[in-house]
């Protein structure tokens, strides 16, 4: 008779809880414990009273990422704060809620624990853990509120921060949300056990989506990352929330942090007065849990499973996560080792961007390339990956692997103004050939969401008269157009080639033309090839190198159409097209 396959047990799952039983004559067993997930009883193989301590040698400093792990899996506490300096007023709740938590981090802290203090705009690809408590505090009592106050501060600001306040609302709670979920993230890499995520803020609304918009952070899906990596947000709110009307309206614009600390065992904390208290209380829920090993009957991946969780014969207040899950910590795609030649490296084109590579005849031999890219439109309805993009790490080499260029960079377009602290686009010279440009593409805590793998030509521009590559400009308001046609060094070119008819495009040329100048037209063409209307080229620059062409949308039937430019002098001619798409 053939051996019956035997099933192997899963390993249990882990779930922390705050349970108020400090003056019980002994801890809490496995069996004092009911935890339900999906109607049906889960087994607690056992429980677990964590107590980390208060006194011990500090932790050495970190200078790495190497060190930061090092140190975590060392640590007592390891604590986030995030400052939202978009949702506090400069008033005295603000300067009262400041003190207490600089004082919280200069004498309640230890010397092993770690903590990390994030304000908006500060940059998401370089967080790190510190146990320096004294320059954690200052950063704290260096934040400036601004909430109301829509005068930009930084050149990042005056550039991509434009519209009326309602706009400004909309990019800086989705600022917020997608740095409480970035540093969230940063706490959960670390395996040891609860970690505290402290945000102080007034209050932030969910955001409303429509269908058109880019990825954004979901504050459901922070939620449940959190819980999976056993991050506890406690939400301290200097001034307490005014009844609204509006609000009472409309409940899916509520403030959305205090769920968030509902679902991950954490508190939330109204009233200045308070906030001492509530921080008091995070210190002692992270210095005083149980964790409960469970066993599941299926296996657990990285999908949510919501549980409940309360105690079979006492009415000791409990705290318990909404839910629990595998946290998935490696890439989602492992990045091939690249093994010399180039031609060995497996291609793969990302999903998740557009780009665009722009190429120019320089003064020397080179090619001057340029490149930007956009999150590409999620699908209404799809599934995958659910954080934003944020950038794009790319190394570019020659097929031998001899180094060309590397660079960091943000995305373009409408997201440009969310995640980018320069100028979105990155350029370099390269001599004509084939190069091998790898790209990570990364969310907003760094981690690496998909790889890029890809050939780029680079084009030889050796004949008397010829065009570079075309880059496109997208406008809505007047402002933007006036932005893109006086100040060129400003504005970044987008890779959408789909646009609203409430949009107007400009599109600038590069145009090499050797003997005497030439004779530039442009031609807007039906997907057909049927003329539309001729359009003025203006040529830019005393040598001429530039062409450009203004298109207004509005008077557009949707489809496709292509834009057709033509150079002609006594050494010859060259036409190039931009091929796009109008939309309703």
């Amino acid at each position: 008779m053939p051996a019956q396959a035997q099933t192997l047990p899963q390993p249990p799952v882990t779930l922390d809880v705050i349970v108020d039983d400090a003056r019980s004559s002994r801890p809490l067993a496995p069996g004092d414990f009911v935890v339900t997930g999906s109607g049906a009883p889960l087994s607690v193989r056992a429980a677990h009273l964590v107590q980390p301590g208060t006194t011990g040698t500090a932790l050495p400093a970190i200078g790495s990422n190497d060190d930061e792990q090092d140190a975590a899996s060392r640590a007592d506490r390891l604590v986030g704060i995030y400052i939202d300096e978009f949702h506090l007023r400069d008033d005295i709740a603000w300067a009262t809620t400041r003190d207490a938590v600089a004082s919280f981090l200069r004498a309640s802290l230890g010397p092993r624990d770690l903590v990390l203090v994030v304000k908006p705009l500060d940059s998401l690809m370089s967080l790190r853990m510190s146990a320096d408590r004294e320059a954690a505090a200052r950063v704290v009592e260096t934040a400036a509120p601004r909430q109301n106050d829509y005068v930009p501060r930084t050149s990042f600001e005056r550039e991509f921060f434009a519209g009326d306040p309602a706009r400004l609302d909309i990019a800086r709670n989705q600022i917020a949300l997608s740095a409480i979920g970035a540093l969230s993230a940063h706490l959960g890499q670390f395996p040891a056990g609860r970690k505290t995520l402290i945000v102080v803020s007034n209050g932030v609304e969910r955001p409303v989506v429509s269908r058109r918009d880019a990825v954004v952070t979901a504050p459901d899906a922070i939620g449940r990352a959190a819980n999976m990596a056993h991050v506890a947000i406690y939400t301290l709110r200097p001034s307490p929330a005014q009844p609204s009307t509006d609000d009472s309206a409309r409940p899916d614009r509520s403030d959305v942090l205090a769920r968030l600390a509902e679902q991950t065992t954490g508190l939330a904390v109204s009233g200045a007065r308070d906030i001492p208290e509530g921080l008091q209380q995070a210190f002692r829920d992270a210095s005083r849990y149980y964790v409960l090993d469970l066993d599941t009957p299926s296996p657990v991946g990285g999908r949510f499973q919501p549980v409940t969780v309360a105690l079979r014969a006492s009415a000791a207040p409990l705290r318990a996560r909404a839910g629990f899950g595998r946290l998935i910590r490696e890439p989602l795609i492992e990045r091939p080792t690249p093994p010399p030649p180039g031609l060995a490296v497996p291609r793969h084109t990302s999903t998740l961007i557009r780009t665009w590579f722009g190429q120019a005849a320089t003064d020397s031999d080179a090619t001057r390339l340029t490149f930007v890219w956009e999150p590409a439109p999620r699908v209404p309805g799809g599934r995958g990956v659910v954080v934003a993009p944020a950038r794009i790490s790319m190394t570019v080499t020659l097929m031998d692997g001899t180094p060309v260029f590397e660079g960091q960079t943000g995305p373009s377009g409408r997201g440009a103004m969310l995640v980018s602290t320069a100028r979105p686009e990155l350029s370099f010279s390269a001599r004509p050939g084939t190069l091998l440009v790898q790209m990570d593409v990364l969310d907003p805590a760094g981690r690496v969401l998909d790889h890029d793998v890809r050939d780029v030509t680079v084009t030889a521009f050796t004949r008397p008269i010829g065009f570079g590559s075309a880059a496109v400009f997208r406008g809505r308001s007047r402002r933007d157009v006036e932005a893109i046609l006086n100040t060129p060094d400003t504005v970044a070119p987008v890779a959408a080639r789909e646009f609203s008819r409430a949009e107007q495009l400009v599109v600038r040329i590069p145009l090499l033309a050797h003997g005497d100048a030439a004779a530039v037209s442009a031609r807007l063409q039906s997907r057909f090839g049927s003329p539309v209307r001729d359009l003025p080229a203006t040529v830019l620059g005393e040598e001429g190198q530039i062409v450009q062409v203004a298109l207004p949308l509005a008077s557009l039937a949707s489809g496709a159409y292509s834009l057709v430019l033509t150079a002609r002098n006594s050494l010859g001619s060259a036409v190039e097209s931009v091929d796009f798409s109008v939309t309703p």
